[in-house]
């Protein structure tokens, strides 16, 4: 027992996404060696944060992550971020564990916050090169014209929340007409929205990872909606055909593996992350949509699809990111 290490699976949120993080983190701890690690069930929640043992809820004691067990306290070696939403994809607890010296299996504080606007993200992906849909940024309190909105975006756009990651508030719009209520619905998860253009083609999910100082693409998946779009229910209720791998001629996979890799260069990625492309028809040119530095466990999340069919078990793959997380 004495020499596994002592891992704190990190889950909940302070946000909608808590339910997905839940998912994750069960599905990720079904994989993690018990012969390795002491897995300890870690609940953040804005009420508080606590270990969860045979159901039984024990106080994290916040100065440095730990908690009291039978008389013992128990401080942990490493920590699985399986957290979507705020306070993971956004950088706050990675900079609490920066604080403290804590090892942890994702992207580091400015990073995360960075790709958690997608705003932002655009910014600096299309500075290196890779092209992004034309869009519209409007912040909450302040003016903005329809008209003028309608005149410099091609319809159809999609309508989106500028923060977060799970499609939430999400709509695809064909007509000006219709902006008002997306921009409403929008707004009532984040105080930016970001509207943009739809690229006309085929859209594909691509991971990667880094290990021993080598970023490493994950095969693609190609996505086929069931709906208008790849929305919440699409990406976590199996409203989608997903292809994977995708089924793509040899040297557009290599331009593909470029740019992922490419993205997670420029933003400064670390553990795993999935970013998503439109192959547009006209240009063939991948056009990026956004990017994911949590990405999802469950079972119907693309990461372990995609894992798996490079032939990595999940076991050894979660191996890899916390070997990562300690050799940083």
């Amino acid at each position: 027992m004495g020499s596994k290490l002592k891992l704190s699976l990190v889950t909940g949120g302070y946000s909608r996404e808590a339910e997905v993080s839940y998912k994750s983190a069960k599905e990720v701890q079904l994989n993690l060696s018990t012969t390795k690690y002491e897995v300890y069930w870690v609940d953040i929640t804005l009420k508080n944060w606590v270990c969860v043992i045979d159901k039984k809820k024990y106080l994290i004691d916040k100065n440095d992550f730990s908690f009291r067990y039978k008389s013992k306290k128990i401080k942990f070696d490493v920590a699985f971020i399986c957290l979507h939403g705020t306070p993971g994809e956004d950088g706050k607890l990675q900079a609490y564990f920066e604080l403290i010296g804590l090892p942890f299996t994702c992207c580091q504080t400015t990073s995360a916050a960075l790709t958690f606007n997608k705003r932002f993200t655009n910014a600096v992906v299309s500075m290196a090169g890779i092209q992004v849909s034309k869009s519209f940024h409007i912040v909450k309190g302040t003016k903005y014209s329809l008209k003028q909105i309608a005149t410099s975006l091609k319809f159809p756009v999609f309508v989106k929340p500028n923060n977060g990651g799970s499609s939430y508030g999400i709509s695809k719009i064909s007509s000006p007409h219709q902006l008002s209520n997306a921009i409403k619905k929008a707004f009532v998860d984040d105080d930016q929205i970001i509207i943009e253009e739809a690229i006309k083609g085929k859209e594909y999910s691509i991971g990667c990872y880094a290990y021993k100082n080598q970023i490493i693409p994950l095969p693609p998946i190609e996505i086929i909606p069931k709906n208008a779009f790849f929305d919440y229910n699409a990406k976590y209720n199996g409203e989608s055909q997903e292809i994977c791998p995708a089924s793509m001629p040899k040297q557009l996979q290599k331009k593909l593996e470029k740019a992922v890799i490419l993205v997670f260069k420029v933003l400064l990625l670390k553990g795993v992350a999935r970013a998503d492309f439109i192959l547009e028809d006209d240009s063939q040119e991948f056009y990026f949509l956004e990017v994911n530095t949590i990405p999802g466990q469950t079972k119907e999340s693309l990461v372990p699809k995609e894992v798996r069919a490079m032939g990595l078990t999940l076991a050894s793959f979660y191996d890899q990111l916390i070997e990562t997380a300690l050799n940083e």
